[in-house]
């Protein structure tokens, strides 16, 4: 009876395995290959990507100030990703944009300069002149092993409520609640959101931060971070410099 017992736990528990799996965020998943990341991005990404390959597979052309520009605009744009990219083992973190997040200050200033374009034309003009080749978010994403194993997100000056309200639709109640305290060069005191959900396959942290030291805007971020990935990173932090 006890061996039987043990048998139907275990069964339950390999059937819990299987169906419990990461949810999906910004039509990713952690534990995807980053040519699986490539493959499921937007057009945007997949172009700008893919013209970081080619460019970096072709002869530089130099000779003139704007072949030197316009090389160092690649170099800006693609460093990261292609870093990533050509690791031995594709491990590396870069920038990505939301393309759908069009700066106000920006359209302004296109307006003024051609105010019979389009708003596609403004999207377009931003993305040419944007320094990422990934446009699937405002965060970073992180490969290790290659492997995702880290999709952090950045919303800007956003309410806190909202994006907890959004968080929690997606992963539930959270395991953790708390306060942290920061201090300012002036002595001031500011109250900071964190909340924190831990599974076995996936760990999510949710909090606020001050855009320091440009101004005292509340800013929020998400990291769906891998648990395995999660916990290699704690025991290096733990663990410690050698030569502190």
């Amino acid at each position: 009876m006890k061996t039987l017992t043990i048998l139907i736990l275990a069964a339950v528990f390999a059937c819990h395995a299987q169906t419990t799996t990461t949810p999906t965020i910004k039509g990713h998943t952690l534990g995807e290959s980053f040519q699986q990341f490539i493959t499921k991005s937007n057009d945007v990404t997949r172009e700008q990507m893919q013209k970081c390959q080619t460019k970096a597979s072709d002869k530089k052309e130099m000779g003139s100030a704007e072949a030197a520009l316009n090389d160092y605009k690649f170099s800006e744009r693609c460093k990261d990703f292609l870093h990533t990219l050509n690791a031995p083992s594709m491990n590396g973190t870069f920038n990505c944009a939301d393309p759908a997040v069009f700066p106000a200050d920006e359209v302004e200033k296109l307006r003024a300069l051609a105010p019979d374009k389009s708003a596609a034309d403004f999207t377009q003009e931003y993305i040419d002149r944007a320094n990422v080749s990934c446009f699937e978010f405002s965060g970073t994403p992180t490969f290790d092993g290659n492997r995702l194993v880290e999709i952090s997100l950045r919303f800007g000056p956003k309410a806190w409520d909202a994006v907890l309200a959004d968080v929690v639709s997606k992963f539930g109640k959270p395991t953790e609640t708390q306060i942290d305290t920061v201090q300012n060069a002036y002595g001031a005191k500011f109250d900071l959101q964190r909340v924190t959900w831990i599974t076995h396959e996936y760990v999510v942290v949710a909090f606020e931060k001050l855009n320091l030291p440009y101004s005292l805007v509340r800013l929020v971020e998400v990291h769906i971070t891998d648990h395995a990935y999660f916990q290699k990173q704690q025991a290096q932090k733990t663990h410690g410099n050698a030569l502190d």
